[in-house]
Parts: structure tokens; C-alpha cells; sequence
């Protein structure tokens, strides 16, 4: 007697990625790939050295730098062990981490890059992914203008390398968030916008004279 096997339903969900996950095949895969390399290419040639960040750290080493609403776009599990994990979801903050356990044994100013995937949650109505890859360059331990010159003249010339002459540049700088904003509620709304970059809206908040 033979015994007939229903093959098992598979849900279309377990044939889609998760929602924000991000994949790139063929031709697209072959020029993101172009890209970074020319990236590194720049980098390496003016004395950057790339630095590999760890894809989970432990949340709680974290969590003091993160205001709330970064806390919650963190992807967060439990290993095996019971500790408080976080996904890696800014590669500059693993790396400040990483750079800071070994810094005593090099020799400043330090100059490193990276290419890294990262992951954080966007809300429903972004229409960017969750997931990113995230390219960037560091100086450490160069102050004043000849610092800031050295990373705005690097960027300027990535951009020409990549051929972006309409690139938006963004300076993550507290101080020019601070010379604009008169009150703490202020510098929360223009907080905002930039994260959103969004430039016809901040316009709208920067407050006039």
C-alpha cells in the first residue's frame, strides 16, 4: 500500500524579506561593489586604513549614548548567555568603541575608514530601509581647522571621484545646531528636520532674526 505526501503550504511571507531588509543582485551588486572600491582606493591613498566593526556589542555599553528615540530604532536580542545584545546600527559608534579599547597602543593622529552594513528600524512612514551600508572616514586626534579642513577636503574629493556634483553636504555639528536654536525646544524641532533631511522644512523651522 503507498502512502501519498501532501507537500507542505509554504507562506509567501517566508519567500519575501523582512520588511526594510535590503539585497542587491547582478548589476547592481557588481556597482555597489565598483563603488566601494573606489571609496577605499581614496581612502587608503590618503593614509586612512580600514577598521572592521563587530555586526553585535553589548546594548547596555550603549545605552547612555543614545537618546530614547534612538534606543527604540536599535534592534535589540538576548544571547545564549542571557545579555542584552544590539545589532549594529551606526558604524561610527561600534568603532569609536573598538578605537577607544586600543588607543593607548597607537600613535596619534589616527586616521581609519569603513564600509559596514548597519540596521535600524525606520518608522512605518519612511520610505528608506531599515537596513544600510554605511562607508565613512575618521580623523582622531587632529584639532582645530587643520583637522576639519583635512575631512571637508577629503569628502570634497570623494565627491568628484564618484561624480556627485549635486550632493547635499550635512555637518553633524551640535554647535551649528546651537547657534541657531535659542531654547532647548528649538534645537529639538531642528534636530528633527535634519535627521529627516528634509531642507524645505528647515527652512521653515530655522528661526528668523
Amino acid at each position: 500500500m503507498s502512502r501519498s505526501h501532501t507537500p507542505p503550504v509554504v507562506s509567501n511571507t517566508r519567500l519575501q524579506l523582512p520588511g526594510g531588509a535590503e539585497t542587491l543582485l547582478l548589476e547592481d551588486a557588481y556597482a555597489h561593489r565598483q563603488v566601494v572600491a573606489a571609496i577605499d582606493r581614496l581612502f587608503t591613498s590618503w593614509g586612512y586604513l580600514p577598521i572592521q566593526t563587530p555586526m553585535v556589542d553589548f546594548f547596555d555599553g550603549y545605552r547612555q549614548l543614545l537618546d530614547d528615540e534612538d534606543a527604540r530604532r536599535v534592534y535589540r536580542l538576548v544571547d545564549r548567555d542571557g545579555e542584552l545584545l544590539m545589532l549594529r546600527g551606526d558604524a561610527t559608534l561600534f568603532m569609536a568603541k573598538q578605537i577607544g579599547v586600543a588607543l593607548d597602543a597607537m600613535q596619534l593622529p589616527l586616521r581609519v575608514c569603513y564600509y559596514d552594513s548597519i540596521l535600524r528600524h525606520q518608522e512605518g512612514g519612511d520610505l528608506s530601509h531599515s537596513e544600510f551600508y554605511q562607508v565613512g572616514a575618521e580623523l582622531v586626534g587632529v584639532e582645530g581647522d587643520e583637522g576639519d579642513l583635512e575631512a571637508l577636503a577629503l569628502l570634497c574629493r570623494l565627491l568628484d571621484e564618484l561624480r556627485l556634483p549635486g550632493a547635499v553636504v550635512h555637518l553633524g555639528s551640535r554647535v551649528l545646531l546651537d547657534a541657531f536654536a535659542a531654547t532647548e525646544a528649538e534645537a529639538d524641532a531642528l534636530r528633527h528636520v535634519v535627521l529627516s533631511r528634509d531642507l524645505h522644512r528647515l527652512v521653515e523651522v530655522i528661526p528668523t532674526a
